[in-house]
């Protein structure tokens, strides 16, 4: 079982290094940009008509549609129900930042974030009760977005996707799996308000001003 364990271990990392390769091949790419006397802009918004445009439909499909939805939730189900499906989620993510502790060569965290996903599953029925913290293991937040940073990925171009918000692109390629394995969002990508439904308060952090000010430096935790 162990050397089963240790197969699917060794190329589930080639295959996150083979991405993170190509990731960075696609940021070189980016650098001929530098020539060019608006080189900055370019490879920090590029691709600008889109962002606004897309930035445009998440604002209204947010305002009319997914803000309402989020405030009835919080509304009609209780807070206890409400702090039981945080604590499941939050419970899976834990799992998802032990693989990437380990990825990232950082064993000790590692094993002490299994460990909190241990306990919460069993003790917690599931994860709906927080016991870990209780214990004393606190929760260390890992993705593979900063695990590619930590493998000296760039970060790449800003870019604004449809529903899910603004991102770097490298937290684009990590989006995936650190949205619904992870189940949250990058270091570098926020949702809009509709994952509130779960307990979180993430909302839109990029706001429709000038290309200037719209950089990835100003995407704030």
């Amino acid at each position: 079982m162990s050397s089963v364990l240790r197969v699917h271990e060794g190329w589930l990392t080639s295959a996150l290094r083979c991405l993170s390769l190509a990731l960075q091949a696609l940021g070189l790419s980016t650098c001929a940009a530098l020539g060019d006397p608006h080189a900055t802009r370019l490879t920090t918004d590029p691709w600008e008509s889109w962002n606004r445009n897309v930035f445009g439909f998440n604002t209204s499909l947010d305002r009319h549609v997914l803000k309402p939805v989020a405030t009835a939730y919080s509304e009609i189900v209780p807070g206890p129900v409400r702090q039981a499906v945080t604590n499941f989620f939050g419970n899976v993510g834990d799992a998802w930042s032990a693989v990437n502790l380990l990825l990232q060569g950082r064993f000790k965290p590692g094993a002490e974030q299994t460990m909190r996903f241990a306990l919460n599953s069993t003790f917690g029925l599931a994860g709906l009760l927080d016991i870990a913290t209780e214990a004393g293991i606190d929760r260390r937040r890992e993705d593979l977005d900063k695990t590619f940073g930590r493998w000296g990925v760039g970060n790449g171009p800003y870019i604004v996707w449809p529903l899910l918000g603004p991102s770097l692109l490298r937290a684009s390629f990590a989006l995936p799996l650190d949205r619904f394995i992870g189940n949250r969002g990058s270091s570098s990508f926020r949702a809009p308000a509709y994952f509130r439904v779960f307990g979180r308060r993430e909302a839109h952090c990029w706001s429709n001003t000038p290309t200037g000010d719209r950089t990835p430096g100003n995407l704030q935790r």
